[in-house]
């Protein structure tokens, strides 16, 4: 297993997208009403980032253009025909949402903002007409009421969400008639404090190896830039990163376990607001291929050349990679890590058996990758040899005749050996073809302990066989044994 950490990349505060690319301006009232009486004072803002500040500003109500370039629209004296819908925009942005003002003549309207944002607390008023007189306000949303009849105008919804969005509507009883009542109703607006997350990987793809950081992306509203954000990280549903002020989430040295479905959440310190990314998948590819051993010749038969070769696939993602080979017998290096994906015996022996394995790493990375082990067993070319006399007992005078006996493999039914003889460990007969080793006329000093050794042509196999004695007796040894 590659050793890798897993750890924020960046530390203290959550840094989001400031947009300042792709900024929309955002048009606010202050008062921040969404709905006035006539003959109140307001002024509008185009309101932008400090990334766009030396612009020129463009006002527009219901599809035309308005004679104001200033960052601010000012209305003095609000009249019903100031009712409509408002948008800006700048020399270097998008236009804004649409903010729509209603001035009102009437006893009573319901003055709700014209956006609020998740985790908000919104102030709602039931406003009257100056000199209608009223005792009791009542506050419904949806037509299901939400405050019962109370002598307080105003009603405060506490962090608000997605879900507090929606028609609401405020009736209040006149003083003078229990039987007289007046209703307004408005519409809140919730806008999202920060945008739904997303999850971006780099590199993409991923390569065995690498060290890959992933991002969680959200964008703060501009109005909105001081709230504080913390971010955790998943992997098929489970944390990876806990929540933490730090945007990213970082693995050195990336291993095909490390893919997966990853997602990030992101929600404010008082945890009112929440939101997932959608699932990326991360597919962690290999930098190259499990390694695999392969022999030849196969079998491998005594005195071969045998070559092991470590073969593997590199990702076409990484073509240049340099990589390093090391082989192993029974767990043991037989050779250290090199350029070569090659390990050679010249003259394979029987002791060259064993459990071959070879180990791969890149050498610009810390990945390592075994294979699995080749069982490779070298074959005898030809049996241990065993002399054979053809007389035995023998006495002097006697034709010796030894026989340096061996079992040629059937797989090199064609091979040249080569045969010599020795007696008390020194050679009496050269290498040559012939496997026999004879005396004319034996003489006692013939006697002695007598082996012989087989070997291949060109040395590459070599063989000796265990002593046997040979007595060559007089000859009396004979005449005595006739007589009897």
């Amino acid at each position: 297993m590659v050793s890798k950490t897993a750890k924020p990349i960046a530390s203290g505060e959550l840094e989001v997208s400031d947009g300042a690319a792709e900024e929309r301006p955002l048009v606010t009232f202050n008062p921040n009403w969404a709905k006035v009486f006539t003959g109140e004072s307001l002024t509008m803002t185009c309101y932008i980032s400090s990334a766009h500040q030396n612009q020129r500003f463009f006002w527009y109500k219901d599809d035309k253009r308005l004679s104001v370039n200033d960052q601010t629209y000012r209305i003095s004296y609000t009249e019903t025909g100031h009712t409509g819908n408002y948008w800006c925009r700048t020399s270097s942005t998008e236009t804004s949402d649409i903010s729509r003002l209603e001035v009102i003549y009437d006893y009573l309207i319901l003055q709700v903002p014209p956006f609020a944002f998740e985790e908000d607390d919104v102030l709602m008023r039931c406003g009257s007409w100056p000199g209608y007189s009223v005792r009791r306000t009542m506050f419904f949303k949806d037509n299901t009421v939400i405050r019962p009849l109370q002598a307080e105008t105003e009603l405060v919804l506490r962090k608000v969400n997605r879900e507090s969005a929606g028609k609401y509507k405020c009736m209040k009883k006149s003083e003078l008639s229990s039987d007289t009542s007046y209703t307004d109703e408005s519409f809140l607006h919730v806008k999202d404090l920060f945008s739904s997350p997303e999850v971006n990987v780099t590199p993409y793809p991923v390569t065995e190896g690498d060290n890959v950081t992933l991002t969680c992306d959200t964008a703060l509203s501009p109005l909105r830039q001081e709230t504080k954000l913390q971010i955790a990280f998943y992997r098929d549903g489970k944390y990876v990163q806990r929540l933490s002020s730090s945007g990213q989430y970082g693995v050195q040295s990336a291993e095909l376990e490390d893919s997966g479905n990853y997602c990030c959440e992101v929600q404010t310190s008082s945890s009112t607001v929440k939101k997932m990314s959608k699932a990326k998948h991360v597919q962690i590819q290999d930098l190259f291929s499990s390694p695999e051993v392969n022999v030849t010749p196969s079998p491998v038969t005594e005195g071969d050349h045998m070559t092991l070769t470590c073969n593997i696939s590199l990702s076409p993602l990484r073509p240049g990679t340099e990589l390093q080979f090391a082989f192993y017998r029974d767990g043991r290096n037989v050779q250290e890590l090199s350029s070569s994906d090659q390990y050679g015996v010249q003259s394979a022996q029987l002791e060259d058996s064993g459990n071959y394995s070879c180990e791969v790493k890149a050498s610009s990375s810390t990945v390592k990758k075994m294979s699995k082990a080749k069982d490779v067993q070298i074959q005898e070319l030809f049996s241990n040899p065993h002399v054979t006399s053809i007389q035995y007992p023998l006495v002097e005078g006697d034709h010796m005749t030894l026989t340096c006996n061996i079992s040629l493999s059937p797989l090199r039914p064609g091979t040249e050996l080569q045969f010599a003889f020795y007696r008390d460990g020194r050679n009496v007969q050269e290498f040559s073809s012939s496997d026999q080793y004879g005396v004319q006329s034996a003489q006692l000093e013939h006697s002695g302990n007598y082996s012989c050794e087989v070997r291949t042509s060109a040395g590459s196999a070599k063989k000796r066989s265990e002593e046997i004695n040979i007595q060559v007796q007089g000859k009396h040894s004979r005449q005595t044994t006739n007589r009897s």
